[in-house]
């Protein structure tokens, strides 16, 4: 019985975790590819703004959308507000995670995320899911006095976004 129940349980697993998606149809790499590929309206959100970071040069939240959203419209891509992605049909949803912790001793853990979530069609035309096709974070330590630092990695991971949106849509000469 112990052998029996041993092997039926090894099966399970090795059925579970067939090797076959974990490759593009060519067998090589991630599954997953060119996940920004005809992506050109976006919604922005943020979630997670925390109180200390909005002293940081008089900027905060407000100051740091509106340099989000002028240099993604410099890139090319059309915004539109939040509660209208549900509505067009080929928006994504660009959700920006930055959430900062008092430590200690005037020091700050923080962590910086993009998520881009895109509508994934079910078998109801009129159905879909959303699911995250692409995400970039960081995290670190910084001194209240060096809060700032934050905006700059927040608006360095949408350049990284930016850059590779354009590399995937760009078009073959």
């Amino acid at each position: 019985m112990k052998i029996r129940t041993l092997i039926v349980l090894t099966l399970s697993l090795l059925v579970g975790t067939g090797s076959a998606g974990a490759y593009d149809a060519d067998g090589v790499g991630e599954f997953s590819h060119l996940t920004l590929r005809g992506i050109h309206t976006i919604a922005l959100d943020f979630d997670g703004f925390y109180g200390d970071v909005e002293q940081c040069g008089g900027a905060g939240e407000s100051g740091l959308r509106r340099e989000i959203e002028r240099r993604l419209l410099q890139a090319g891509l059309k915004l539109i507000p939040p509660e209208q992605v549900v509505h067009t049909p080929q928006a994504a949803f660009l959700l920006v995670n930055l959430h900062v912790e008092y430590a200690s001793y005037y020091f700050y853990s923080y962590s910086v995320s993009l998520k881009l979530k895109q509508k994934i069609p079910l078998a109801d035309p009129q159905s879909y899911t959303s699911q995250t096709v692409w995400t970039q974070g960081n995290n670190g330590i910084a001194e209240f006095g060096r809060l700032c630092k934050i905006y700059d990695e927040t608006l360095a991971l949408v350049d990284v976004f930016i850059a590779e949106h354009a590399a995937q849509n760009a078009t073959p000469h």
